[in-house]
């Protein structure tokens, strides 16, 4: 969602790890793999996003993410500075003599 020079999103993740696995080796495949799933633990993330444009070529940006992709649940804030430039110039290279 943008208004003016903010931009807001969310995401959500989630990974649904729901193994059916058959045979002899079964338990010791599913095991050593890690495809098994006891806990039966749907790892999940969502992240929520705002993006301030400064300047033509600056931003900031600042994320909340929380983190369930390990039986241990962790919260994080992100915050960063964005720069846009070109590096190098675009069109027929001038040179002087």
């Amino acid at each position: 969602m943008h208004w003016r020079q903010h931009t807001f999103a969310v995401r959500a993740e989630q990974l649904t790890t729901d193994n059916d696995l058959v045979g002899p080796a079964a338990p010791q495949l599913g095991d050593e793999s890690g495809l098994a799933n006891p806990d039966e633990h749907d790892p999940r993330r969502f992240t929520a996003i705002w993006r301030w444009q400064w300047r033509d070529n600056v931003a900031l940006r600042a994320e909340a993410i929380r983190d369930e992709s390990l039986p241990e649940t962790e919260n994080r804030w992100t915050l960063g500075v964005i720069w846009q430039q070109r590096l190098w110039p675009v069109g027929p290279a001038r040179h002087h003599h």
